[in-house]
């Protein structure tokens, strides 16, 4: 699923929402699971630097992930 939505596209300056999404609707809450744009705005940022080598072998790169604290909205 990583390499079908270009999860190695994810990087710091330019998270992939396309994976956050299809976790969020797919795999845990569901297409109507009151979950908004910000969250998934947020989950594709903890998601950076996850990505894939060779024959699907998941690595994290840390030089791609969002390190960067961000102040909470709630």
């Amino acid at each position: 699923m990583m390499a079908y939505l270009d999860q190695n596209a994810s990087r710091s300056t330019a998270p992939n929402q396309n994976y956050a999404r299809e976790i969020m609707e797919l795999h845990t809450l569901g297409v109507d699971g009151g979950y908004t744009q910000t969250d998934v705005a947020e989950l594709s940022r903890v998601l950076t630097g996850w990505t894939y080598t060779g024959r699907g072998v998941f690595t994290f790169r840390p030089e791609l992930h969002d390190w960067l604290p961000r102040p909470c909205s709630a």
